[in-house]
């Protein structure tokens, strides 16, 4: 099996879009929390993500077909909250 990440833009937001509605619709069927589950995200929500200067996605590969997904965001002071000490 080959894994691997592929560096995506504004082009992927479809595919990545549909990979999140599909990942987190058992947890939204289950706590119907439809303000908070991103299972339940307009795909203009992905866009501003993908649009971001600080964050990247990556969507997971394996064998070339699309298993999944990650978004980095990279801290800059000022932008984001520090986490930790």
């Amino acid at each position: 099996m080959k894994i691997k990440l592929v560096k995506t833009d504004i082009e992927n937001a479809k595919e990545i879009h549909q990979m999140q509605i599909i990942t987190f619709r058992p947890l939204l069927e289950k706590y119907q929390d439809f303000g908070s589950n991103p299972g339940n995200e307009k795909i203009e929500k992905t866009i501003g993500r993908l649009k971001e200067t600080i964050t990247d996605y990556y969507i997971i590969k394996s064998n070339d077909n699309s298993v999944g997904g990650i978004r980095i965001r990279r801290y800059k002071e000022g932008n984001l909250c520090k986490v930790g000490p």
